[in-house]
């Protein structure tokens, strides 16, 4: 393999493995979040999640706020929930080169990619899966 391909093929699994760290995008409900002795309290629609925070449209602005800290009542997302990616491009993004990156890297972490049902025509929808059946990931590529 040719020192192109090489690098070709790193940055392809690093961009793959950098949408893992995206925010997870979850409807904007509201939610209340508390510190355990009442000392502090914001409510607002939830913006989004990303297991170790959250970010909230709050009166005093949009404010992102670690959920270790706090105790969150209303529509609150479970941190075990798997990450959804979206992403947008051409046809031949959704078609061939994001589904083929997804399943070369789920191959590396010895993960499967398994198609999903789509409810959006134009939309290609992918589940990572762990060896244990657990969902990792899911990502929805729209051309």
């Amino acid at each position: 393999m040719g020192r192109t391909a090489q690098r070709s093929g790193a940055i392809a699994l690093s961009a793959v493995a950098l949408w893992f760290c995206l925010p997870q995008i979850v409807a904007a409900d509201d939610v209340t979040l508390r510190f355990p002795d009442g000392s502090f309290e914001v409510t607002g629609p939830l913006l989004s999640f990303d297991g170790l925070s959250y970010r909230v449209d709050t009166r005093f602005g949009v404010l992102s706020i670690a959920s270790a800290g706090v105790d969150c009542e209303g529509a609150c997302p479970s941190p075990d929930d798997p990450v959804l990616v979206r992403l947008s491009g051409t046809g031949v993004l959704a078609d061939v080169l994001v589904p083929a990156l997804v399943d070369a890297f789920a191959r590396s972490i010895g993960a499967v990619a398994r198609p999903l049902p789509s409810l959006t025509e134009g939309v290609v929808s992918l589940a990572l899966i762990d060896p244990d059946d657990a969902p990792l990931a899911v990502f929805e590529i729209s051309g």
